[in-house]
């Protein structure tokens, strides 16, 4: 009986240090994206959470829009879209019909409108640290995505990316301003002439 109560407390003990080695683990590792199989690889799990979600309902003849993140239902012009935008919107798109998710083309026959957006983080770099790729910071992203049925959500994924800097526009991301350092003694500033103007009566 004794050795049946230290076995026990053996078995207890090893599953809190798996347990907490299991949480330091995933707060540990850092997710990248830095190509467009990651993308495809994103819109796949989306996908398949929807897909579930969908079954555990029982609504196997719902129709699905993706809607760009532009906020148009047609696509997006060349100013407002991006890489990212219009990459995951196909990839999206292709795997809820591969999950058999019935697809609408058009957001008026659609039951569930899926929406995606795209925010930024921008993390400077460290003043202290002069490697050249640290000089730039980087960036993390958050991609959620989105389904509201009658003001309430019935999807919602969001996840966290770290992103290479040199890849920041493909997000829609501008760029953080540089610092200007001056090299010289301050010149006087340059006087703008007055507009000519007509003279009242």
């Amino acid at each position: 009986m004794k050795n049946l109560a230290i076995c026990l407390m053996l078995a207890a003990f090893l599953l809190q240090v798996a347990a907490c080695s299991s949480t330091q683990s995933m707060l540990s590792v850092e997710k990248k994206m830095d190509s467009a199989r990651h993308w495809d690889l994103l819109a796949n799990q989306v996908a398949q959470k929807i897909n579930r979600e969908l079954v555990r309902k029982k609504m196997f003849t719902t129709l699905v829009y993706v809607r760009n993140s532009c906020g148009t239902p047609q696509k997006c012009a060349a100013s407002p879209t991006y890489a990212f935008d219009e990459g995951f919107h196909d990839l999206l798109t292709s795997q809820l019909v591969n999950f058999g998710i019935y697809t609408s083309s058009t957001p008026e026959e659609a039951n569930l409108v899926l929406e995606y957006k795209v925010q930024t983080v921008y993390h400077p770099p460290e003043q202290s640290n002069w490697n050249s790729f640290a000089d730039d910071g980087h960036f993390e992203i958050i991609i959620s995505s989105s389904i509201i049925e009658r003001s309430r959500y019935f999807f919602l994924c969001t996840n966290i990316f770290t992103i290479p800097f040199r890849e920041y526009w493909q997000y829609g991301i501008p760029m953080p301003a540089s610092e200007v350092k001056l090299a010289g003694p301050l010149r006087a500033p340059v006087s703008v002439p007055a507009s000519k103007q007509g003279l009242s009566r």
